[in-house]
């Protein structure tokens, strides 16, 4: 519903300014206040000859408006005939933003004057205090992402400021970096995001909300849940004997947390080890048994777990003959000389028709 106010009274006729305010501000930090000068004439015809208007804002940073209006215009009939009649001179629309406190207001002041009554003029100052909305606040800090596990981080931030008092505040957090399909959580500013993937690349964002709504939403932080570490490389094994043989192998990814430990696992079952033994590249492994195939894996462990065991590599070692020299039995190493150098024998044998080499 307008609102109007008038100068002085003279036979029902005045100056006059009808202001509305809009219903609701935007973003909680200003107000548009719509208005209409013009004249009044009540029992008398009259003549206009000249008005002006000045429309300022004594808060916040709005621009004010003066116009003016001069030369003649008949009063009879400007609108109409008849007594009680309006006759608008200027109309606009000034924007007031509010303060820290949410508070603003508009000033109006101006005159208008004609002959009927005689040379009258109407003059009016009003300042209009708009109501107290709140204002928004800004978007709070980009939030800081410690702690992070393989299913949890912890999510801290700070309250944007300009606004009214903070009464809530929402963490949000995805898999991308969409916030509209985000999940929102409530926080007090430092809380712990649960039930998340290990070895997953978050999104998070924080807000707040007062009076006047939610504020924006905050930069985006980002942070990797960790995860137990990648298996490492195929096992190489070396230096095979009869009964023992050297496995090394290469690390891989750590999870995103340090290593705290490698295993190597063997035994003759392929699909699992049979004898499992914390070690570091490289490990000699001994007490095996001659001529006889055996498979190596390898796996890793950080603070989350182990890793899978690595993909198996199969051998076998040589075939196993000894001697005893006086009363100490020694491995029989067979050697050929060739050319003058002596060389380790390679040992065949012939099976069913075809000639294979004993290992």
């Amino acid at each position: 519903m307008a609102i109007r106010i008038q100068g002085a009274v003279d036979h029902g006729s005045y100056f006059y300014v009808e202001y509305t305010i809009a219903a609701a501000n935007v973003s909680g930090n200003f107000t548009d206040v719509t208005w209409t000068a013009g004249v009044h004439w009540g029992s008398y015809y009259f003549n206009i000859h000249g008005g002006n208007l000045a429309v300022s804002t004594t808060t916040g940073s709005s621009v004010g408006l003066s116009t003016g209006f001069s030369g003649y215009e008949s009063g009879w009939p400007i609108s109409g005939a008849g007594t009680n009649r309006d006759y608008a001179f200027w109309a606009g629309t000034t924007r007031v933003y509010h303060n820290s406190s949410g508070v603003g207001n508009v000033k109006f002041v101006g005159s208008a004057h004609w002959d009927t009554p005689g040379n009258f003029t109407s003059s009016l100052s009003s300042t209009i205090n708009l109501p107290n909305i709140p204002r928004g606040s800004s978007a709070p800090t980009t939030p800081a992402l410690t702690s992070v596990t393989s299913t949890s981080m912890f999510a801290t931030f700070s309250d944007g400021g300009g606004g009214a008092p903070i009464d809530s505040r929402q963490l949000a957090y995805n898999t991308t970096n969409i916030i509209s399909t985000a999940t929102i959580i409530s926080s007090d500013g430092s809380t712990s995001i649960t039930g998340l993937t290990p070895g997953t690349l978050y999104y998070v964002w924080a807000r707040t909300h007062n009076s006047a709504g939610y504020s924006p939403w905050s930069a985006v932080a980002q942070a990797t849940t960790l995860r137990t570490p990648t298996p490492p490389t195929a096992p190489t094994v070396s230096n095979i004997t009869q009964v023992s043989a050297t496995v090394t192998w290469t690390p891989a990814s750590n999870g995103g947390s340090p290593i705290t430990g490698y295993q190597v696992g063997y035994g003759t079952n392929p699909s699992a080890p049979v004898t499992t033994v914390s070690a570091s590249s490289p490990y000699a492994v001994t007490g095996l048994s001659p001529s006889t195939r055996y498979y190596f894996w390898v796996r890793a462990q950080n603070a989350i777990g182990w890793s899978d065991w690595s993909t198996v590599t199969p051998i076998s070692t040589l075939a196993g003959a000894r001697v005893k020299v006086g009363a100490v039995w020694h491995d029989a190493i067979p050697y050929v000389k060739d050319g003058g150098v002596w060389k380790l024998a390679r040992p065949w044998s012939r099976f069913a028709g075809i000639w294979k080499e004993t290992i």
